[in-house]
């Protein structure tokens, strides 16, 4: 054990420097894994294993209710900046885990943290959405149930290239939600009673088609990716401060053996990876709102929506807090831009 913690603290004055860096290589061929993966949902849009609830129905009453859809080639560029962003995040995240893992345990130590978290990767793309439905109570919404609706999903889903047209559930619920959830046989969209009640037909093709776009560029992949490295990167992380203890306690280390700068990366790496994982989230939730209004052909529904969702959120915390002051969180610890702001780019691009 004595030998085992001195051993880890040479790496952590980064006398291992030398294979840190012939590590790098492994990084890189992960990153670029990952992004291939990626790449390769993006192209094929939702999996062929998705289930069918209905054949893709020619739009009849809803076609007057519906705006032709954008081109697909208009914000292109937005696209790729981007898809430049979620690299950028993708790679400091797998670079922070992999620094946590080096620290731990040297060159080894990274690809132990690279196989771990391709595991549990595996492992939660397995789970089940059927007992999450379960536990929510949720039930299908038959076809026919919602007619106009069940019209306005099958175009947007064939408007997006989607091969087939996601389940969609219902939960008794009066606050207005919607959020989609998929496995490797399942895609579904969950919506409440108090939006299909208070919202018009308009609103909830914005907010529907939304969720469509999640599912199309694979963001819920994307999120579960995120959650496996923030889970490893700071299970990590407490290992490394739990045998810098050990050593401590033993008489083994001094801190002053030990790179202040190196002692800090792991202190705060399971706060950074978690601000990493809340600007990715952020950055598709933007580009959803976009990929929508493109879907739909009318941004400004999907503005109305979220301005009446917006009201429900303030009416909500004024029941919770009646006398106390309206506080909201600061952008960099949201998982959703700030409501003002999509509002703001939809309307943007009716004036453009």
């Amino acid at each position: 054990m004595v030998r085992s913690v001195k051993r880890l603290s040479s790496g952590a004055k980064c006398a291992e420097s030398s294979q840190f860096a012939g590590s790098y290589w492994f990084m890189g061929l992960s990153i670029f894994l990952v992004l291939a993966w990626l790449d390769l949902y993006q192209r094929k849009g939702v999996p062929r294993p998705y289930a069918l609830n209905m054949q893709v129905e020619r739009p009849s009453s809803i076609s007057s209710r519906l705006l032709p859809s954008v081109p697909e080639g208009s914000g292109a560029g937005r696209r790729r900046r981007n898809r430049l962003q979620v690299v950028v995040l993708l790679a400091a995240m797998v670079s922070l885990l992999a620094y946590c893992g080096w620290f731990v345990g040297g060159s080894t130590g990274i690809v132990w943290a690279i196989v771990a978290g391709v595991l549990m990767l595996s492992a939660v793309r397995r789970l089940q959405v059927a007992p999450l439905l379960r536990a929510m109570d949720a039930r299908p919404l038959r076809s026919g149930e919602i007619e106009e609706l069940d019209i306005a999903v099958a175009t947007l889903c064939a408007r997006a290239g989607l091969s087939s047209v996601p389940y969609i559930y219902r939960i008794e619920e009066a606050l207005p939600l919607a959020f989609s959830m998929s496995d490797a046989e399942t895609a579904v969209i969950v919506v409440s009673d108090g939006l299909l009640a208070g919202f018009t037909l308009e609103e909830l093709c914005g907010i529907l088609a939304h969720e469509i776009a999640h599912l199309r560029h694979g963001d819920l992949l994307l999120l579960q990716i995120g959650l496996v490295l923030r889970l490893l990167t700071r299970l990590l992380a407490r290992l490394g401060l739990f045998i810098v203890l050990l050593g401590l306690v033993l008489n083994v280390l001094s801190v002053a053996q030990f790179n202040l700068l190196s002692l800090a990366i792991l202190v705060t790496a399971p706060v950074a990876m978690s601000l990493l994982a809340l600007t990715l989230s952020r950055e598709r939730e933007a580009e959803a709102d976009l990929e929508a209004a493109n879907l739909t052909g009318d941004p400004l529904s999907l503005a109305s929506a979220l301005i009446k969702l917006r009201r429900w959120q303030a009416w909500q915390l004024r029941q919770m807090f009646p006398t106390g002051r309206i506080f909201y969180l600061p952008t960099l610890l949201r998982d959703h831009p700030p409501t003002e702001k999509r509002i703001r780019r939809l309307r943007e691009m009716v004036q453009s």
